[in-house]
């Protein structure tokens, strides 16, 4: 009789592992789809401002924070394009650094966190690059043509 018992609870340790374990692994394929829009992205030059004392603020020690930032969707809708990025101030004009995700056939994404401000950015599609064919504010900049992103 003690056999069975022990044999019983072994079973139902088991059964509560296989419970706690299962979902965690769901878990984590829904975190990695979730956040799947920043990989490939590589933020090495992007960094916050750190906190620092500066000026009058220094004298009365009142701490001066980083600027607030907003997540800035791209899409770029192009039929027949092998790889797209992003090149932009932000980024140094380095396509590389950020590019962009096909989330259907032709149609890309990219998302990045930016501080209030004005930016000027092209897409590089198959290493052209062209402005922002949905977004109506442009200037011309170095004889091209660039798109402009207000963010507020």
């Amino acid at each position: 009789m003690k056999i069975e018992r022990k044999w019983m609870y072994l079973a139902v340790a088991a059964a509560l592992m296989a419970l706690i374990s299962v979902p965690s692994v769901f878990f984590l394929s829904a975190f990695k789809t979730y956040f799947s829009f920043l990989s490939g992205w590589s933020g090495g030059r992007l960094r916050p401002a750190p906190a620092h004392f500066s000026g009058e603020a220094a004298q009365n020690r009142v701490r001066v924070y980083p600027p607030e930032v907003r997540f800035v969707k791209f899409a770029l809708k192009k039929k027949g394009a092998k790889n797209a990025a992003i090149a932009a101030d932000f980024n140094d004009w380095d396509p590389q650094s950020l590019p962009m995700k096909e989330e259907e056939k032709g149609f890309w994404i990219a998302s990045m966190p930016l501080p209030k401000g004005k930016y000027r950015y092209v897409f590089a599609v198959d290493g052209a690059r062209l402005p922002d064919p949905a977004n109506p504010k442009k200037e011309t900049m170095d004889g091209g043509e660039v798109s402009v992103l207000i963010v507020e």
